[in-house]
């Protein structure tokens, strides 16, 4: 898939990969660790555009302790993001 290669692009900190529009790349929540993980060490990312993509509730979580290291992303895109609701009973 497309959003693979540029994943790739992504995981090697290319710096010309400034904007990343994932809309509709079918990214399930399995699939967002592997992101995440090449979001913490992005330097050049500004902009990624997620929305409709099942990205579930860990998913979700791993984006967002993503931005808390990640500096240079300025707009993240998670309307219409299927997630898993947790709740805890007390």
């Amino acid at each position: 898939m497309y959003w693979r290669r540029v994943l790739e692009r992504l995981e090697t900190n290319d710096r010309e990969l400034r904007e990343l529009n994932l809309h509709w790349s079918r990214i399930r929540s399995d699939e967002v660790a592997r992101l995440a993980e090449a979001l913490e060490n992005s330097t050049s990312l500004q902009r990624l555009y997620l929305s409709h993509n099942s990205i579930g509730a860990e998913g979700a979580a791993r984006l967002a302790a993503v931005l808390e290291k990640n500096t240079s992303l300025q707009t993240l895109d998670l309307r219409r993001v299927s997630r898993t609701t947790i709740s805890a009973n007390k």
